[in-house]
């Protein structure tokens, strides 16, 4: 293996461990609507708010990103920076009855919904 190939490598693990992926999605089950967003870095790049129905909820995202979650709200697929995912999504019920999923992945230092906690806040309820 020659340097310039060892270099890439190494540039490309080194941006994708400091990054920090954060999707989350709400449904309300009265609407049947679900809603959320997909940062990377903590910026926003995708959002979703469409009723549930389709066997992929996609979000809608800027150019160069792509996610999706699906329809049992079980699997986050997101695409950025020419690499695929697929993501276990956590989850918990609010106080209004609300299904929440989310996922802190590839770096994230923070936890639970919508990166807001401690990483260690990353279970599902029982």
């Amino acid at each position: 293996m020659n340097l310039q190939l060892l270099t890439i490598i190494f540039a490309a693990f080194i941006s994708i461990t400091n990054a920090c992926l954060s999707i989350a999605v709400s449904w309300d089950h009265e609407a049947n609507r679900v809603t959320g967003t997909a940062r990377d870095n903590g910026v926003v790049y995708c959002t979703l708010d469409t009723k549930k129905y389709e066997n992929q909820l996609w979000f809608q995202c800027q150019p160069g990103y792509a996610a999706y979650i699906t329809r049992d709200l079980k699997i986050f697929a997101w695409h950025a920076h020419g690499v695929d995912y697929r993501i276990d999504a956590y989850h918990a019920v609010n106080l209004s009855g609300h299904d929440k999923r989310w996922a802190n992945s590839f770096g994230c230092e923070c936890g639970g919904w919508m990166c807001q906690f401690n990483r260690e806040d990353d279970v599902s309820d029982p």
